[in-house]
């Protein structure tokens, strides 16, 4: 498993050392997981989480130019990396339901039924999200709101399909890292042997915009974000993520190209 981030502490994303003047930073989550078929079982091919700043009580609009984000992503190398990519979601969702300012997910539902299927050992935060989610509008004290951007939005498409009607934008590269056939693909290659960094790249990249896209949806739902429409999407991956994804940055620049 190869992780990619940029967070200088990726393992506590809602630490105290990522807040070098004592203030806490309250940050909505967005997590996604993309999927292949290795042999007719499912591999865990890409997870990754976007934090995103947001105000303690008040709606933020967010200015494209001015937008920031974190992430942390990872990407299989092989297909027997399930476990450690299970550890890796885990690892983000037991800290979340904790310390993030809400948790976003587009159909969870069916991500969640094909972790546990594949879970081979006890994962804490998979199972206590999961528990939590069945009744997400009356949460448990001490555990933060969570919010489905497909069900509680009452959408049944594809995420790209959710960005589309909320206007937010991105390029027909990023587009196309959305539809599973081109995962299964990039997948398939990958775990030949196939120019192992721009395949991760690619596949990461298209990750990273699914993930960025439910923290936005979700922000929405939560009445904690607002934009206006058309907003590049797009083009606050790139600055996000251009260091860490040259093969898929350096020639897609935002939504325009």
């Amino acid at each position: 498993m190869r992780e990619l981030t940029s967070l200088l502490h990726p393992k506590t994303p809602y630490g105290a050392e990522q807040r070098p003047f004592g203030h806490r930073i309250h940050l909505l989550t967005g997590l996604a997981c993309q999927w292949a078929d290795v042999d007719g079982d499912p591999v865990l091919v890409t997870a990754g989480a976007v934090f995103l700043p947001v105000h303690r009580t008040a709606e933020r609009k967010l200015d494209p130019d001015l937008t920031q984000f974190a992430y942390r992503l990872a990407a299989s190398e092989s297909p027997e990396d399930n476990g450690a990519m299970l550890r890796f979601v885990d690892s983000i969702l037991v800290q979340a339901r904790r310390h993030a300012a809400g948790i976003a997910w587009h159909s969870f539902a069916d991500d969640l039924h094909v972790m546990t299927t594949l879970a081979t050992e006890r994962f804490p935060g998979i199972i206590a999200v999961g528990e939590a989610w069945q009744d997400r509008q009356h949460r448990e004290r001490g555990v933060v709101s969570m919010v489905d951007t497909a069900g509680d939005a009452h959408f049944d498409g594809l995420i790209v399909e959710a960005m589309d009607l909320q206007g937010l934008e991105i390029s027909p590269v990023l587009h196309t890292f959305q539809h599973q056939n081109t995962v299964q693909n990039l997948a398939e290659k990958l775990f030949a042997g196939e120019s192992h960094d721009r395949l991760t790249e690619e596949l990461g990249a298209g990750t990273l915009t699914q993930a960025a896209a439910v923290t936005l949806l979700g922000g929405k739902l939560m009445e904690r974000l607002t934009w206006d429409k058309p907003f590049d999407l797009g083009g606050v991956i790139d600055k996000a993520a251009w260091d860490r994804f040259p093969s898929v940055f350096a020639t897609t620049t935002g939504s325009s190209q």
